[in-house]
This record gives structure tokens, C-alpha cells and sequence, in this order.
């Protein structure tokens, strides 16, 4: 017995320095920092588990959850000003659902206990395909007392080795789509200046074919949001000006009228589509540079501002 335990160890810790001599000759190779590990393999999205891993040790009473349309779109010292917080983290990713929100929101609530609630979206997040993540999985990541640890524990090399290129390249700077370098709290600006725009993207005008169930998650947020009290804001974010036409601003203002009605009197709703957005403010049709962002956010609490 006590020779099978021997073996098992030493195998073990062969497996483990093997692994890092790899590891570190890879990283050396392309020139990546060992600083930079993959997050949790929570999904098949790499800013998602990302989020996921930086909200381990945040606790925060505003929170911003949604898409790139938050994750983007929002200037976190905006945000703080306008609510009198320093207390704010943007857990907001790539491709979130309405659906893949309202999973989240009520994880982060058992975790944080949070206050106010931000959203910022458009129609691409009622149409978006929903992430395949567990919810008890993240969870029981949010509770370790040590992150590290659950990392060793649970990983996954084929994702690691696949993702380690992303984890390096997406925080060299913010002048590119893929780009994920975050303010410190967790929000992604991108270059207003030098951003390598790509013409398909600069040019495209989808807006999505909306998926009617999300408008009922849409309204469970409001509805958990009510009964946890929890302030909520609702900003519609919009398509650049050179992509505006009869047709889609119709489709837009349908939209916009039906998350109106579903979010009725109790949001801070703010809807930024009727005001033309000048196309240099812009990355592609929907995503704000940091200039833009900027003003968008500023535009949005003003407007609640002037009302009240």
C-alpha cells in the first residue's frame, strides 16, 4: 500500500513539473507572461469565464451586468459619478442573453447583495444564442476561499493551452475587436484613435431577429429586481448614424416601446436611440469607442437627471 501511494505521488509530481517546463518554454516561445492564465473553464467564452474570475474578489453595491453592450459601452467613472458610489464593479461580457442576465443577476445577488443594478443593451441581446454554463458550478467558485486552489483543482489543459494566446493577446491593448484589457473595474474602453476597424463590421447593419422569450426575462429582472429592492437602470443603447434607415429604426422603436412596457414606471429607463449618434464616437455599428462611451453614459444619467 504505502508503495502505491509512493508511485502515486511521484507520478504526480512528475506530471506537475512536466507540465510547467511546458508551460513555461511555450510562454517563453510567444512571448506571454505566465501572470496571464486562462480563467476557470466556466464556458465556451472566454470573457465570460473572464468576468467570472474577476468577480471573485469584488463586493460591490452597484453592479453593470450585460453584453459588450455594457461591457463596452459604459465608462465606469461615469457610472460612479452620476450614482455617488466608488463601490461599483461591470461583471458585463461578450454575447450575454437577456436569459444568460437574469442566471447571473441572481448568482451576484447571493454573492454581493447589491443595491443598484445597470444595464445597458440593444436588440443583439434578444437575440443572442444562451451561454451553456452551471450556475452551482460558479457558485462554488464565488465561495472558495481560495481561487487558486479551485483553479488547480479543476484544470482543464486542452482549454488551458487553447486559451493561453487569448488570455496574453486580448490585454495588450484596447485598439481591436477581441481586445479584453480592463479598468479597474472591469470595464473595456476602446481606442478611439488607432482602433483597427474592419469593414464588414463597420458596415453591418443587423439588428437581429429578436427571440420573443427574452422579453419575459426581461421582465423576471424587473420583477426580482422589485422584490429584492434593488434600484434599476435601463439604458438602450444605439446604432451609429451612417447605419440608421427607415427600416430598422422602425423595428428599433417597436423594441424599445415593448421593454418600456414591460419595465413600466419602476426603472430608470433611458432610451438613447432618438438622439442621432455621430458615426466618429463609434468602433463598428453598436460599440462605442472610449470618447463615445464617455458621452453615452453621461447622456443617459443626464437625461434621468433633467426628468427627475
Amino acid at each position: 500500500m504505502k508503495k502505491f501511494l509512493l508511485r502515486i505521488i511521484q507520478y504526480s509530481i512528475f506530471f506537475i513539473v512536466s507540465m510547467s517546463i511546458i508551460l513555461i518554454v511555450y510562454c517563453l516561445r510567444n512571448n506571454y507572461s505566465l501572470k496571464n492564465f486562462p480563467p476557470p473553464n466556466f464556458s465556451d467564452s472566454f470573457s465570460f469565464n473572464k468576468k467570472i474570475e474577476f468577480s471573485h474578489d469584488r463586493k460591490s453595491k452597484v453592479l453593470a451586468v450585460g453584453s459588450s453592450m455594457a461591457l463596452i459601452n459604459l465608462e465606469s467613472s461615469s457610472v460612479k459619478k452620476h450614482l455617488k458610489s466608488a463601490s461599483y464593479t461591470n461583471l458585463s461580457s461578450w454575447g450575454l442573453s437577456i436569459k444568460d442576465m437574469f442566471r447571473l443577476i441572481k448568482i451576484y445577488q447571493l454573492k454581493y447583495d447589491f443595491t443598484t443594478l445597470v444595464m445597458s443593451s440593444n436588440m443583439c441581446d434578444f437575440s443572442a444564442n444562451e451561454k451553456s454554463f452551471s450556475s452551482s458550478e460558479i457558485i462554488k467558485y464565488l465561495e472558495s476561499r481560495y481561487k487558486n486552489w479551485y483553479n488547480f483543482y479543476n484544470i482543464d489543459l486542452k482549454y488551458l493551452f487553447a486559451n493561453f494566446s487569448i488570455a496574453n493577446e486580448s490585454i495588450r491593448d484596447n485598439r481591436h475587436y477581441e481586445s479584453f484589457r480592463m479598468d479597474t473595474d472591469g470595464g473595456v474602453l476602446l481606442d478611439g484613435n488607432n482602433f483597427e476597424k474592419r469593414k464588414q463590421r463597420w458596415n453591418n447593419d443587423d439588428i437581429g431577429i429578436v427571440k420573443k422569450y427574452q422579453y419575459d426575462y426581461l421582465d423576471s429582472i424587473n420583477q426580482f429586481c422589485k422584490k429584492k429592492h434593488i434600484k434599476f437602470y435601463f439604458f438602450q443603447s444605439p446604432m451609429r448614424k451612417g447605419l440608421i434607415n427607415s427600416q430598422n429604426k422602425g423595428v428599433i422603436n417597436t423594441h424599445v416601446k415593448k421593454c418600456k412596457k414591460i419595465l413600466s414606471n419602476s426603472v430608470y429607463f433611458v432610451n438613447s436611440s432618438d438622439t442621432i449618434w455621430s458615426d466618429n464616437l463609434f468602433v463598428d455599428g453598436t460599440h462605442f469607442n472610449k470618447k463615445g462611451a464617455y458621452q453615452y453614459t453621461n447622456y443617459c444619467f443626464q437625461q434621468l437627471e433633467t426628468n427627475e
